[in-house]
């Protein structure tokens, strides 16, 4: 079933970018998975990093990327999804993250409006800042030069993704879970959900079915490439230093000819 739904938002995306000209993205990553209890274990290993980016009241797309390091998200663990997807003049709503104003600033070709919300001011001025624009605020608003005075409101923020970040969790909780190595299957049947749902989800998913049959039949394509829409490289998703300092204690713990284990220990 999950192969038929990645396939399906596969085609759908082949040849479509999302956003264009005034319309809204919101892109953000949220993790998925359980901090270590009392601060014991290994921090990522049973983390998943999911990358975000989403039209307001449209489309979205999700993909779980590694991220052997932790903490934030870098550019180049961002840039392939926002290179093959985002159209050009959209108005593009992250949070303060430098790989995406990274991303930005390189792609000056795509004219895209960048807005900035810093989650740290959230205290002060809440989740969502209201910006009032016209056509002096860039030629992709020329269409209000047309009444004089006419201001278009933006809401500024990234609750979209926050929010479908929560409608993942739970989803997934709800199923009790999943193991990593599945979380990319499970991702894009949420997507493709998500997606149909205004249409008769039923029927899209048989007419679904019935495409990626037809395709095997043509050799369009192939079970290895269909397999592969659901497989990531979640093995780069452990904390390498972690992992190095985990097999130095082994070694080092049970050597009897290195210091004694208490300096081992300080060491570590």
């Amino acid at each position: 079933m999950q192969l038929v739904m990645a396939y399906h938002q596969h085609k759908k995306f082949e040849a479509k970018q999302l956003g264009g000209r005034r319309i809204e993205l919101e892109t953000d990553i949220f993790v998925l998975g359980h901090k270590p209890k009392g601060g014991l274990g290994f921090k990522n290993l049973n983390k998943a990093y999911i990358q975000f980016l989403g039209e307001r009241h449209g489309d979205l797309i999700m993909e779980p990327y590694p991220n052997p390091t932790g903490g934030g998200e870098a550019l180049t663990q961002i840039q392939e999804l926002l290179n093959q997807f985002v159209a050009p003049e959209s108005i593009l709503h992250s949070d303060s993250a430098r790989a995406v104003k990274a991303w930005v600033l390189d792609h000056p070709e795509l004219h895209l409006w960048h807005i900035i919300v810093t989650h740290s001011l959230a205290k002060f001025y809440g989740f969502t800042w209201k910006l009032f624009v016209n056509e002096d605020d860039g030629y992709i608003f020329d269409h209000l030069k047309k009444s004089e005075g006419q201001y278009e409101i933006i809401t500024a923020g990234t609750q979209k993704a926050d929010g479908f970040a929560s409608v993942v969790k739970t989803s997934l909780r709800k199923r009790g879970g999943c193991r990593r190595e599945h979380v990319r299957a499970e991702i894009k049947e949420i997507q493709f959900r998500h997606n149909e749902k205004n249409g008769d989800i039923y029927s899209t998913f048989l007419q679904a079915w019935g495409v990626l049959e037809s395709d095997l039949r043509n050799k369009i394509t192939n079970m290895k490439f269909v397999y592969g829409l659901v497989k990531w490289n979640h093995h780069l998703n452990n904390n390498a230093l972690e992992v190095l300092y985990f097999f130095c204690f082994i070694i080092f713990y049970f050597t009897p000819e290195i210091s004694p284990k208490r300096q081992i220990l300080h060491v570590l």
